[in-house]
């Protein structure tokens, strides 16, 4: 009740403040509505549904992953010379076409009651709409506020996330799969809060926010891009919605090339952990299990399937869900020997198993430093412009998922590091041809991959349980714009590397005849080694062709 309490307040105080000034505002409109697609260009399905598990007999055969009408309205009111009103409403609606043996919901998720991802959204089966910003912007001289609900964008990198930590990501309605260059603009889960920054000398910059918490949007089972296994049933704790996120930072530009900035934010992590859940009633009470005939667990082959694609550890895994310590069968042949005839028992004697894991939300603080140098050299050669951009985020004690599901946790320091190299760059000496704009990126984590799943879960299988792997995870990435001499069209290329053997791959053209239509065509193209030690195999089965036709008013 708290947490509602302090959202009508500040809603109320926006909504007074608006209405008290509104007859004489400036007020602008604008808005777009949207039909975007995603066909399949190969057979292959999520197989994390239940109408792709093939240890239950079930072959899926969809033709789109995607087939939405997204309806966005921006509106600004200037109320006077130092305020200004912003809001936008975004409704996004699913046709449906997407089939599952198991159901779907798109886009309900319960965590603020009802079916709300967050607190100013309403949702159903197909439909979602929200106001991902809703808030009062201040200036005044050097000071700025922004007081309201908000995204706070931190990040400038394609595909990794360093310093960018104030906001989770929403990921029910094209998971990362959107073009690439939009830098997460349409995921990142607004929540209400008050953010503010102050020049000081034209040269420092001092920036600070409280924000309440809100988490990351999963995608839900039964849905294209679901990453969870239908076997599963999660529980989501709302223990951490009265939370709220504080940071700060601390920008300084040094001669004409050099800027460095500082951040420090302590913050409820948004991606949350997992842990098993014990049933409190029934026969199996005590275990985290519950009957299930049809989308349960049935077979050994299939719990080390499962636990290896989603990097957990199917050996151990079996020792925490009995309620005994990781590790309980020893180590190597034998003790996956011994966790097969365990299982193998198990559902020979019960029949087919859900599981039941809990998501909890942990808090952390991250400190992280950046700077970016930007290069002089020889008109029309590679350095002329070139922008270097290095950031580095650390974070002592932060929580991970065990890959075993045991409900204590792994707490590890990590480190996140990303080095990015852009710039705009002429391989033409034709004037009428614009200038090609470049990305280089690389990243680098000590402890987990890009979606946040430690290391220790990496490289099980089928025939053996998780090996692990060392040295951290690695990734690169390029992106190309070039448009064309009319400025009407737009080739862009972008491409994202996992070291250990995966790879997506964007290309894509835009076509904007006039300042009302916009087409966006571009391909997800994924191939990913079947070692279970890179992000692409999560899904590689994404492999699409999308669509975007736009009007805007």
């Amino acid at each position: 009740m708290r947490k509602n309490r302090i959202l009508a307040l500040i809603t109320g105080m926006m909504t007074a403040l608006v209405c008290q000034q509104v007859q004489a505002a400036d007020i602008d409109i604008s808005g777009f509505v949207r039909q975007e697609m995603a066909a399949k260009v190969t057979s292959k399905e999520n197989r994390n549904n239940e109408q792709e598990n093939k240890y239950h007999g079930n072959d899926a055969s969809n033709l789109l992953n995607l087939f939405a009408t997204r309806l966005e309205i921006d509106a600004s009111a200037k109320l006077n010379e130092n305020l200004t009103a912003r809001a936008k409403l975004r409704g996004f609606a699913d046709w449906g076409l997407y089939k599952d043996a198991s159901g779907r919901d798109f886009f309900g998720a319960p965590t603020f009651g009802g079916n709300r991802a967050n607190r100013l959204e309403e949702s159903g089966d197909q439909y979602m709409v929200d106001l991902p910003s809703f808030y009062l912007d201040f200036n005044k001289g050097p000071l700025w506020i922004r007081a309201g609900n908000q995204q706070i964008a931190w990040g400038e990198a394609i595909f990794f996330r360093v310093l960018d930590v104030p906001n989770g990501l929403d990921l029910r309605r094209h998971f990362i799969l959107d073009p690439a260059a939009e830098e997460y603009s349409d995921k990142r889960v607004a929540s209400p809060g008050v953010r503010a920054s102050l020049r000081v000398l034209d040269q420092f910059e001092f920036e600070g926010f409280a924000q309440m918490f809100s988490p990351s949007v999963l995608p839900n089972p039964g849905t294209p891009y679901n990453f969870i296994p239908d076997q599963f049933t999660v529980h989501t704790s709302e223990d951490a919605n009265d939370d709220w996120n504080f940071g700060g930072r601390v920008q300084a530009q040094f001669w004409d090339n050099l800027s460095v900035q500082a951040i420090a934010v302590h913050r409820t992590n948004p991606d949350g952990v997992f842990r098993w859940r014990n049933e409190t009633a029934g026969p199996l009470a005590g275990l985290p299990f519950s009957f299930d005939a049809s989308e349960g667990v049935r077979s050994s082959g299939e719990w080390f399937k499962y636990a290896a694609t989603t990097r957990l550890d199917g050996v151990n895994g079996v020792c925490t869900a009995l309620n005994l310590a990781s590790g309980c069968f020893g180590t190597g042949p034998a003790a996956y020997a011994t966790a097969q005839a365990t299982l193998d028992a198990t559902f020979g004697g019960l029949g087919p198993l859900r599981g039941h894991i809990e998501r909890v939300f942990k808090q952390e603080n991250i400190f992280g430093v950046g700077a970016n140098y930007v290069f002089s050299g020889e008109p029309d050669t590679l350095f002329d412009q070139l922008v270097m951009r290095g950031e580095v985020a650390y974070t002592p004690d932060k929580t991970f998922t065990s890959p075993s599901l045991d409900r204590a946790f792994l707490t590890e320091d990590e480190v996140t590091a990303s080095l990015v190299f852009e710039k705009y760059h002429r391989f033409t000496q034709s004037q009428s041809w614009p200038a090609t704009f470049i990305v280089a990126e690389y990243m680098y984590k000590s402890k987990s991959d890009l979606f946040g799943r430690h290391l220790d879960g990496m490289g099980g299988d089928v025939s053996y349980g998780a090996t692990g792997v060392e040295n951290g995870f690695h990734a690169v990435a390029l992106a190309l714009q070039q448009p064309f001499p009319n400025l009407v069209w737009r080739a862009d290329f972008t491409t994202l590397v996992d070291v250990r053997g995966g790879i997506l791959m964007q290309p894509g053209v835009k076509w904007r005849p006039n300042s009302q239509w916009t087409v966006d065509v571009y391909a997800n193209i994924v191939a990913a080694k079947q070692n279970n030690k890179n992000i692409m195999q999560t899904f590689d089965y994404a492999n699409e062709l999308s669509a975007r036709i736009a009007y805007q008013f």
